[in-house]
């Protein structure tokens, strides 16, 4: 399953955040006594400065990770209806015909068609939205608030000409977000082929700060399963 992969992407990447800050402070400490006993004369360097801009690098390939897994995803939801001959052009027609339509995200005006939307908590809504905003503003904007990015992400408190940072804690929800919303789409997948008792167990959400949210949409439900050992979406203290 095309979000599976995904799932586990979160994970890599956001171990990959930690070791990186690890790598850069001490990159920087070096340089900076390099620079206070005169072997180098440049500038002084400072972790947080670059810690913001890997954050939004992988905020954008976290993000743009997810795109390719959901298309995946819908055309692999199309590839198993018999009445589709070409799961491909289908799914394209799809995006156009929706493209104008309204939904809480992006991704659910193509899931209403597939029968594939479905309810999205507020919590995990407000901070899918956040995410996105944030990855969009890094990527067009190398990270520096705008006008539109200020109307539309009013909530985050930003003003125009700011840098728009990302600690790691951060960062890290906002991976998890992503993440979390990628078990959503497959505890729907699980639910339309077996029926609407089954969603992955909630064991896939241990310390994730979303799991009152899933719980919310899709119950308690304790019993292991051989994919939620492929589903190590959680995030540590």
């Amino acid at each position: 399953m095309a979000m599976l992969g995904f799932a586990d992407f979160v994970s890599e990447t956001v171990d990959f955040a930690d070791s990186a800050t690890k790598g850069i402070k001490l990159a920087n400490k070096l340089h900076n006594f390099g620079r206070s006993i005169g072997v180098n004369q440049r500038a002084q360097r400072h972790t947080s400065d670059q810690q913001h801009v890997l954050h939004g690098l992988l905020l954008i390939a976290t993000w743009g990770a997810f795109e390719a897994s959901f298309d995946d995803y819908c055309i692999g939801v199309l590839r198993a209806d018999p009445a589709v001959s070409d799961a491909e052009s289908e799914y394209a027609r799809l995006i156009r015909k929706t493209r104008r339509e309204k939904a809480p995200i992006k991704f659910e005006k193509v899931l209403r068609p597939l029968q594939r939307d479905g309810e999205i908590p507020e919590g995990l809504l407000t901070a899918l939205k956040s995410a996105n905003q944030t990855r969009n503003i890094w990527a067009h904007n190398r990270g520096v608030a705008d006008a539109e990015f200020v109307e539309r992400a009013s909530h985050l408190g930003h003003t125009v000409g700011e840098r728009v940072i990302m600690d790691s804690r951060l960062y890290t929800r906002y991976a998890f977000t992503i993440g979390t919303y990628a078990v959503f789409l497959i505890s729907r997948q699980l639910q339309a082929a077996t029926g609407a008792e089954r969603a992955l167990p909630t064991s896939v959400m241990d310390k994730n700060p979303f799991r009152a949210d899933y719980i919310s949409v899709f119950g308690d439900n304790p019993v292991s399963s051989p994919i939620s050992a492929a589903m190590p979406l959680r995030q540590e203290n």
